[in-house]
């Protein structure tokens, strides 16, 4: 079965990346890992590029209040642009070819003063912690006002209680701001501004350590999870200060109580496919309990156990299989056939000897692949 769905997938990639007309799903993070590499020929389409310049038009509009496009044609103009960004070294290829100026239009969008769709927002954050993450302090010079508006605008959105996922934007704009000031040109002049200045000031004061609201699932991890995972960002502020010249008027804080935001981000995802994981395998074996008793209830047991290792396995490889598409001979690969049928190989044997000794993994493991594609599941490898 493993074989047979990793030819197909091959197949069909191949297929996707030998036609002329390039589709921004070929990008999508999951295909990396069934056949060739789509990136490198979806950059030189230049649908990326296009997507900008519509984008920093609408940005002009809306600065004169005559929108010109609408929330979901934005939303496509942004899938088609983190295609691309969620693969730093595309990113790095852009940024020295083009200058980090060319992704202005996405910082001053995160800024967009109408914003209303919280996807929107999302995807738009997203695509900007992948271009940060992906660039030197050297090369992320911005204009001091895109800097302004980042810490001024969109406070609905930053400040959502909305769901526990939400209430750590003021982390991610932190983090942003953090990126952006440890450049040294944009920290120059932030020392001279009053409204950044103030932003800092303002947030400190909430941006020390508060308890993730947490349901005891899985008792014994409980006060794990309210204190790891709980809203913190006053060691990121304290390190804007220091990039801005203003650590002195603040004591040195300890250190977090949480976890960073990267490794939050993974506990949660980790969490989520182990319970998917039990509650798919349990509903394939409950059908199977004719009686009740302890031999037949620990078969179950153990079966659901063996699903969980399972879609583990097969997520530790999916992230090995990640950081080897993120890296730089990967990208730079001149036969995309031969990496991708290296990827699949690997596919079908890890795949195989799973799904042979540790059944009903497979499906969780899916699942949880493509939500990470409307996630943040990834944005620090």
């Amino acid at each position: 079965m493993a074989l047979g769905v990793s030819i197909v997938g091959f197949v069909v990639t191949t297929g996707m990346w030998m036609m002329e007309e390039k589709s921004t799903i070929s990008g999508w993070r999951f295909l990396a890992h069934l056949g060739p590499y789509q990136i490198p020929s979806l950059m030189k389409s230049g649908r990326w590029k296009r997507a900008l310049d519509e984008l920093g038009e609408a940005n002009n509009d809306d600065d004169h209040h005559q929108l010109s496009l609408t929330e979901s044609e934005i939303s496509q103009l942004l899938t088609d642009i983190e295609v691309i960004t969620q693969r730093r070294q595309a990113v790095r290829e852009i940024v020295q070819k083009y200058g980090f100026e060319i992704f202005l239009p996405v910082l001053k969008n995160l800024s967009f003063q109408n914003i209303s769709g919280q996807s929107h927002f999302e995807s738009n954050l997203r695509i900007v912690m992948d271009i940060l993450s992906a660039t030197r302090a050297s090369d992320r010079q911005v204009p001091i006002s895109v800097i302004e508006e980042l810490v001024t605008r969109n406070n609905h959105c930053w400040d959502s209680k909305s769901n526990e996922e939400v209430e750590r934007f003021p982390e991610y704009r932190a983090l942003i701001l953090l990126k952006l000031v440890q450049n040294e040109s944009n920290a120059n002049r932030a020392k001279q501004s009053g409204i950044i200045q103030e932003f800092v000031n303002q947030e400190w004061a909430k941006s020390y350590h508060v308890k993730f609201s947490s349901l005891p699932l899985i008792p014994f991890l409980y006060q794990f999870k309210t204190e790891k995972l709980g809203y913190e960002y006053a060691d990121i502020l304290w390190r804007i200060k220091k990039c801005i010249g203003r650590a002195d008027e603040v004591e040195a804080i300890g250190g977090r109580i949480s976890l960073k935001l990267e490794y939050k981000l993974d506990f949660q995802n980790f969490e989520k496919m182990i319970y998917l994981a039990i509650c798919y395998s349990s509903l394939r074996y409950i059908p199977l309990i004719s009686e009740y008793s302890f031999p037949v209830l620990k078969h179950a047991v153990l079966g659901m156990m063996k699903s969980v290792l399972g879609a583990i396995i097969l997520d530790m490889i999916y992230r090995a299989e990640e950081h080897v598409i993120q890296s730089k001979p990967y990208f730079d690969i001149k036969h995309p056939l031969i990496g991708g049928s290296g990827m699949v190989c690997v596919n079908a044997l890890v795949g195989g000897l799973v799904l042979r000794y540790l059944p009903f993994s497979f499906a969780p493991f899916l699942l949880m692949k493509v939500r990470d594609s409307f996630t943040d599941s990834f944005r620090f490898i």
